[in-house]
């Protein structure tokens, strides 16, 4: 719950900052790649870049992993729209209070639920996307398991799930 808290906090008071669109662009060094990031709101961003600066700090130099923090949440933004506050608030309360109605608003995608959609299905759907812009097999089987309960038994997914968890 704690977590949560901060999360929401980070979101409100996050404040744009050129510096990270700068750095991800230069780490990514791939145009395709970073139009799918630039989607994202720029918390989203400043995310990404936590989790990565994360697995830095903890000496990670897998490439692979490297490059999934940056991208992992890239389904959360298409050419409709992207996942807004309110639906990051809708999935936490609603798939813990009501799993089997979170299912049926999330299943299949339609103009009143895009943020929802994209908010329950950004880690299959960012797979797709970093997969189309030249990302590697396992990079993508990374952003794709992402929100998988750890441990999963794979060192470098839940490296990647312990930083995105703490970023």
């Amino acid at each position: 719950m704690i977590l949560r808290a901060e999360q929401f906090f980070a979101v409100i008071t996050h404040r744009h900052d050129d510096r990270i669109d700068t750095r991800i662009q230069m780490l990514l060094a791939n145009d395709a790649q970073w139009r799918l990031v630039a989607r994202l709101t720029s918390s989203d961003r400043a995310h990404l870049l936590r989790v990565h600066d994360l697995l830095v700090a903890r000496d990670c130099d897998d490439p692979d992993l490297l490059r999934a923090a940056l991208l992992h949440d890239i389904g959360k933004a298409d050419e409709h729209g992207s996942v807004r506050l309110w639906h990051r608030i809708a999935r936490v309360s609603v798939s813990r209070l009501s799993p089997t109605l979170w299912r049926s608003l999330t299943g299949a995608r339609h103009k009143l639920n895009g943020g929802l959609y994209l908010a329950a299905n950004h880690a299959r759907l960012g797979a797709a996307l970093a997969t189309a812009a030249g990302a590697s097999e396992r990079c993508t089987a990374l952003i794709a398991r992402h929100e998988q309960a750890s441990p999963t038994g794979d060192a470098a997914l839940d490296a990647l799930i312990a930083a995105d968890d703490e970023a």
